[in-house]
């Protein structure tokens, strides 16, 4: 992400939390608004914007690794905060993941039965999304593997985002972004289901070519836009003209809050 775009989701908080603040203490009856909620996202701006302001930012510089324990499928919950995060597939055949990485990082992997279940997170894991104050810049390039089929859930806060998962084998796939900016190439084997949230974010999702797909979205003050050349609408749904029939399918799920979202 861009210095520029540090600054403008920094304001975008700011405002936010700004008018969470006067809800709040007019007394208004509204479920979202709170003191708690405010004070978060004030701190947030304030850091984001100081963020871009500095330029401050960290390198991949050190490796990481880790291997696929002779597991037959995996499970991998990453967590990313505040940075760039470079995702992508990755060939080799005994690892699981495999990178460089700036900023810290921590790792946890534990086989149950034929499962490997990794985490990946800051290395002082979610304290730094908690406290903005604590935030450094986690930029990261790894590679997923390719052949272990895997759950997946990417979860990415105040981040620039790229992630291009054609390759990989995720037929169970989470995706949140939270004041952040990510391109995102979906997978392109079997039947693949795809849930999306985004808030306070801009995201594009790329629909591999020869992959159909259904498209359900819902949200709040959200801007959705849909390739209605690729993707016509059935519905409450968008779908591909070869959905049901299709071998390779993704079943998408969008929920926006105060985002843009493009599927195209």
């Amino acid at each position: 992400m861009t210095r520029s775009k540090w600054a403008t989701w920094g304001l975008i908080s700011l405002i936010v939390g700004v008018a969470l603040l006067v809800l709040y203490v007019l007394e208004l009856n509204v479920n979202f608004c709170g003191l708690g909620w405010s004070i978060i996202l004030l701190m947030v701006g304030v850091r984001l914007i100081q963020i871009g302001v500095s330029g401050e930012r960290f390198d991949e510089d050190e490796p990481i690794s880790v291997g696929t324990d002779g597991a037959q499928q995996a499970r991998l919950e990453l967590v990313h905060v505040a940075g760039r995060l470079n995702l992508g597939g990755n060939p080799a055949q005994t690892a699981l993941i495999e990178g460089k990485f700036g900023g810290g990082i921590g790792q946890r992997a534990r086989r149950i039965g034929d499962v490997l279940d990794v985490e990946i997170s800051p290395e002082r894991g979610l304290t730094r999304f908690l406290f903005p104050w604590n935030w450094v810049l986690n930029n990261w390039a790894l590679g997923v593997s390719i052949h272990l089929p895997m759950t997946m859930r990417l979860n990415v806060f105040a981040d620039g985002a790229n992630m291009d998962l054609t390759a990989v084998n995720a037929p169970d796939l989470r995706l949140m972004t939270v004041f952040s900016t990510a391109q995102v190439l979906l997978p392109s084997a079997g039947h693949i289901v795809v849930k999306m949230d985004a808030i306070l974010s801009s995201v594009v999702l790329q629909v591999p070519e020869g992959v159909a797909v259904r498209i359900e979205a819902d949200g709040v003050l959200n801007s959705i836009s849909i390739n209605h050349r690729r993707f016509f609408n059935v519905g409450d749904a968008y779908e591909s003209p070869n959905f049901k029939e299709a071998a390779q399918k993704i079943e998408l799920q969008l929920n926006a809050v105060f985002a843009s979202v493009m599927v195209k």
